[in-house]
């Protein structure tokens, strides 16, 4: 082999390895992010819809376990009042808004297709009362 032979050889099975190397890193990195965001204990709205004058949403918890419900309820209506969700933002367009926002919750995504729901509550924006129903799974 000539050396302009060899150079180009280990010039392509450099480029290679470093490609190999940075192919690997993304995708260990990239599920770090996930695995983060994912127990990061921010809830977040995976599916929303309206239906006249209520909103229906699908929420993830994204932590192992919600020890105080009502807690947890609160801080996804106050989310929701503020639009601060990070995947899903809200219309702010419409006069009205939701009189009833009915929530579904689960610790995880993956949770969503075995329909290991961890609890239900429904809201009631004229009498601002929550409503909790704990007949499903517990934690």
């Amino acid at each position: 082999m000539t050396k302009s032979k060899r150079k180009l050889s280990n010039i392509i099975l450099i480029t290679f390895a470093v490609a190999v190397l940075f192919l690997i890193y993304s995708c260990m990195y990239g599920d770090f992010e996930r695995q983060k965001k994912e127990n990061s204990g921010i809830p977040d709205v995976v599916s929303s819809r309206m239906l006249n004058d209520d909103c229906y949403l699908a929420v993830v918890a994204n932590c192992n376990a919600i020890e105080n419900r009502k807690a947890f309820a609160e801080k996804v209506i106050y989310m929701y009042q503020k639009n601060e969700f990070s995947t899903t933002k809200f219309s702010t367009d419409m006069e009205e808004t939701p009189r009833n926002l009915y929530v579904t919750v689960y610790l995880e995504k993956s949770d969503i297709k075995k329909g290991n729901e961890i609890f239900r509550f429904c809201y009631d924006a004229d009498t601002q009362k929550i409503l909790i129903k704990t007949n499903y799974l517990e934690n």
